[in-house]
Order: C-alpha cells, then sequence, then structure tokens
C-alpha cells in the first residue's frame, strides 16, 4: 500500500520510506544547488509556482491571492496551457513504483505526455532522469504508455520554454542511478532524508 504524508514529504510503500528522483539525484551529485545567498527564496518560489500552477489546473486559483513577484511565471503556464490546450487529466499528482521502491510528485499529465514544471533559468541535465522516473512509476500504476516527455521552464516575464525528451537510455539509466543510489544507503553511505520537489 502507499501512502503520502504532503506535510512532511515522505513517500511509503507498504510502509517502508521511499526515495523520490529529486532526493536521489541530489544525493548522487546530479542536483547540485549552489550554497549562495537566496538560495531559499529561489526554493520557496518553485514551491510557490508550483502551487499556484496546480490551483489553475484545477480552475481553483483566487487570482487576487498571486504575489506580485510570482505572477510573470504563473502568466508562462497560463500561456503555456494556451498554447498547449491538451487536457490535464491529472495535477499534482503521487506515483509510485512497487517494482523499483520509489515515489514522486508529477506536476501534471495529459493522455500522451508527462508535463514537470520548472522555474529555474537554467535546464539541468538532471531533469531528463526526473521525468523518466516519473514516467516509469505513472505508466506502472496505470499500466499503460504515456510517449512524451516533456519540462516546461516558466520564466519571470511570463515567457516558457518546452523541452521534449526522447532519448530510450534516459529511463535505463535512471534505473542505474536508482540502483546506485540504493547500495550506497545499504552499505551506509547515503541515509534517507525528506525529499522536495522543485
Amino acid at each position: 500500500m502507499y501512502k503520502f504524508n504532503r506535510e512532511l514529504h515522505i513517500h511509503t510503500i507498504n510502509g517502508v520510506q521511499v526515495p523520490g528522483p529529486t532526493w536521489v539525484l541530489k544525493a548522487l551529485g546530479f542536483i547540485n544547488y549552489p550554497n549562495i545567498p537566496g538560495m531559499d527564496k529561489y526554493m520557496h518560489r518553485g514551491t510557490y509556482v508550483h502551487h499556484a500552477c496546480h490551483l489553475l489546473n484545477i480552475n481553483d486559483l483566487d487570482e487576487s491571492s498571486i504575489l506580485p513577484e510570482y505572477a510573470g511565471y504563473i502568466n508562462a503556464w497560463r500561456s503555456y496551457r494556451k498554447d498547449h490546450p491538451s487536457k490535464i487529466i491529472s495535477s499534482e499528482f503521487p506515483v509510485y513504483s512497487k517494482m523499483w521502491m520509489y515515489a514522486g510528485i508529477v506536476d501534471a499529465v495529459t493522455e500522451d505526455e508527462i508535463i514537470d514544471i520548472k522555474t529555474s533559468k537554467i535546464e539541468n541535465p538532471s531533469w531528463k532522469y526526473q521525468i523518466a522516473a516519473y514516467r516509469l512509476a505513472y505508466q506502472e500504476m496505470e499500466g499503460r504508455k504515456i510517449p512524451k516527455r516533456t519540462i516546461v521552464q516558466l520564466f519571470d516575464k511570463g515567457q516558457y520554454k518546452v523541452i521534449h525528451y526522447t532519448d530510450k537510455n534516459d529511463e535505463r539509466n535512471w534505473l542505474t542511478i536508482l540502483s546506485t543510489y540504493k547500495l550506497l544507503q545499504k552499505d551506509g553511505l547515503i541515509k534517507p532524508s525528506v525529499e522536495i520537489d522543485e
């Protein structure tokens, strides 16, 4: 049985805490946030924008509640949805893999596409593995193929950039990364931690 504690952001499968793709990629150095002033602000921005985009997806966003400094990012998502009107069938959707024992939160799913939202200005090589992980888990849960993996970068002036990942090796490489993480954890070199999706 899968459970997700939203307050602590902890995923469990059959009572066992499992990692999320973001945490695994951080632990192995694929994601390395610089130790710079204001980093907490950037993390807060990502969390805020993700939640606002989710509310927009489910038609529950109070426009008057949008903080001015984040309005551009939300307008960028609004523009993306206008230009790509495929129906979102799941938003902020927890996915998990019993086969590989990991879990995460997918930003949006359409009939043929897994979508992850980013507010970072620079593309990170880890993104292709993160969204490959989400697709693998989603397909295992739902029992159907999702052909497209898409990152949508949102920018503060209201623009967006779409990145499609098509390399079939990404999923195999993700499983290699995950296996390496689990070996390091088994040997006590990595401790479990709470994942914060970005």
